[in-house]
């Protein structure tokens, strides 16, 4: 069974001392036993970014990881269907790796520095010209969207007329069929895509429409009732901003084949 948090009142450096106390007067046991000195992160399925297919669960999954380890604080990965996340991270049970703000998470969450930018916009032919910042019903009917996913100002009112796919290759391969002349979705998902085995067939036909509809901050969320919102905060920001100061948050973006903002 993964290991449960243990998140009290000393501190990082005062929990530290505890557990090691505690290991050196208990009686050895007959099997080794789960380090309980552990922030417990949840994420769900968003390849290039984050993924249990992944080496070390992806690119952002090592930058949060590696930003605790320079406070001293040890991870473990949870991939779960996003609303699973959500319920974990309602429950005070995990932190979310990855969450775009709104105005009823704001009332929830406690966040940390961003450590990512999410470019949303759109893929298209190669032939086909950008729609326009203002999107008619029309135009809205030959866009395709992952149900269930994100939609900026620009497509909220018209999102009754978009066309919907499971995910987003779906949407790149209604474009080589002619079905609509948009796919919409995150810069960095469809990129991946069209870069993989996959999707290389589409990769001299489809490209990004820049630019962006919108950038979104990915950020580490915290219950803003957890006991230990600010220490983790405060530990998360500082060994971040350690990461970014000696290049080492560059180096692992690009090892994981994403652009440093």
């Amino acid at each position: 069974m993964p290991a449960r948090p243990l998140f009290q009142s000393l501190g990082v450096a005062g929990l530290l001392a505890l557990l090691a106390t505690q290991a050196a007067v208990a009686a050895p046991p007959a099997s080794p036993a789960p380090s309980r000195n552990v922030v417990v992160l949840c994420l769900s399925e968003f390849p290039p970014f984050n993924a249990s297919s992944l080496p070390e669960g992806g690119p952002l999954a090592r930058v949060v990881a590696q930003s605790f380890a320079r406070a001293g604080l040890k991870t473990e990965l949870r991939f779960l269907p996003w609303a699973r996340v959500v319920k974990e991270a309602e429950a005070g049970e995990c932190l979310i790796a990855g969450l775009w703000r709104n105005e009823s998470r704001d009332q929830i969450y406690a966040y940390a520095r961003p450590f990512f930018q999410m470019e949303l916009g759109y893929f298209g032919l190669r032939s086909a010209e950008r729609p326009g910042e203002s999107v008619n019903e029309s135009v809205a009917s030959r866009i395709c969207v992952q149900r269930g996913a994100y939609l900026p100002p620009a497509l909220t009112p018209i999102q009754g007329q978009l066309q919907l796919h499971t995910d987003m290759p779906g949407c790149m391969r209604m474009l080589e069929k002619g079905r609509v002349d948009i796919a919409f979705g995150a810069r960095g998902a469809g990129q991946h895509y069209l870069e993989s085995q996959a999707g290389r067939d589409l990769l001299n036909e489809v490209e990004w429409k820049g630019p962006p509809l919108e950038v979104k901050e990915h950020l580490l969320a915290v219950r803003n009732t957890h006991p230990q919102r600010d220490l983790l905060l405060q530990s998360f920001n500082r060994g971040l901003s350690q990461l970014q100061a000696d290049g080492s948050y560059q180096r692992l973006l690009r090892a994981g084949g994403l652009t440093p903002p």
